[in-house]
């Protein structure tokens, strides 16, 4: 992962990807963008939770590998936040794989936790933000 330390374009990252826009200014201080390759490894099942990740541009797949090493893709990340559910725990519940090259953003997740632990409407919208996944879930399992 190549990261950039360079002053991030909050414009244009909210453009490319608006799930940017509801990032407080308390945790943008924290951000740090990365450019990212076809096949590198995010994080793996039970590394310690270190960041949050959020996809502005790429793919990025949160996959598990059943008992006789079949691949079980459990979400594809186009753009947004990935890994969310493993937020309150000690360690990532799946591996995170990069399918098409892209940008990243990520976030210390002491930061990203303080954040949503003091700005109110930062809050808000990841609760709305989690609630709408569940529905979405929800509803590929009623297709299903």
């Amino acid at each position: 992962m190549k990261k950039t330390k360079v002053e991030l374009d909050w414009p244009a990252l909210i453009t490319a990807q608006p799930d940017a826009g509801d990032i407080p200014e308390s945790l943008r201080q924290h951000a740090q963008q990365a450019d990212v390759q076809a096949s590198e490894v995010l994080f793996r099942i039970s590394d310690p939770i270190s960041k949050m990740y959020l996809v502005v541009t790429g793919e990025v797949r949160l996959i598990r590998m059943t008992k006789n090493g079949t691949e079980v893709i459990l979400q594809r990340s186009r753009g947004g936040f990935v890994a969310e559910a493993s937020l309150d725990s000690r360690a990532y519940h799946c591996d995170a794989v990069v399918v098409e090259p892209g940008r990243l953003l990520f976030f210390p997740v002491a930061a990203f936790k303080a954040a949503l632990e003091c700005e109110p409407t930062f809050r808000k919208a990841w609760q709305s933000r989690l609630a709408r996944e569940v529905r979405k879930l929800r509803a590929q399992c009623e297709h299903l």
